[in-house]
């Protein structure tokens, strides 16, 4: 009756179950219990949606200086237009359009990296031999920093606010010592 890590499922999906395994929960001090349970639904596919322009990409210099340079070079292919309209239409969007993705696609790949990065240096620390307190003191740090990530990200995709964002294309490294100090650095 104590135990917090309990599932209670139906007799039809016990019988699906595929595996049941423990992991790092950054929402709380005890470990997320996941359960994998095949699924006989029949998958829905949707088309592609509609894509929008993320403009909180503009006010950032990295992001800007790299329009703007590519802007000039888009520009070069107007002559090769009837009018400025149809290169606009024919040209022009869609490259612009292929900027931001790969500008999101880059920022989610940087944050997924950092993400799986923060739980390795969990493991690591849950492994090591340092004291206990050491390890507490750690583990609160980390989760700090991987609740951070995921509420920056979190913000990034309702609205923005303009605030404690993190930089385009930064590199964190966390360094651990034997005495349970780490610093983050970019």
């Amino acid at each position: 009756m104590s135990r917090l890590n309990r599932i209670y499922v139906t007799e039809e999906l016990r019988r699906q179950k595929q595996g049941v395994e423990t992991t790092v929960a950054t929402f709380s001090d005890h470990l997320a219990v996941l359960l994998r349970v095949a699924m006989t639904t029949p998958i829905i596919h949707r088309g592609k949606g509609r894509w929008t322009m993320n403009i909180t990409y503009l006010d950032e210099p990295p992001f800007h200086d790299i329009l703007k340079e590519t802007w000039e070079k888009w520009k070069t292919h107007i002559p090769r237009f009837p009018d400025i309209v149809q290169w606009w239409d024919r040209y022009a969007k869609s490259v612009l359009k292929l900027l931001f993705i790969r500008e999101v696609s880059e920022r989610n790949r940087d944050r997924a990296e950092m993400e799986h990065f923060y739980y390795a240096v969990v493991y690591d620390a849950l492994q090591g031999d340092d004291q206990q307190t050491t390890k507490t003191i750690l583990m609160r740090k980390l989760k700090a920093k991987i609740v951070r990530l995921k509420s920056t990200h979190s913000r990034r995709l309702s609205v923005d606010t303009g605030q404690d964002r993190l930089q385009a294309k930064s590199r964190h490294h966390i360094t651990h010592s034997k005495h349970g100090n780490d610093k983050l650095s970019g």
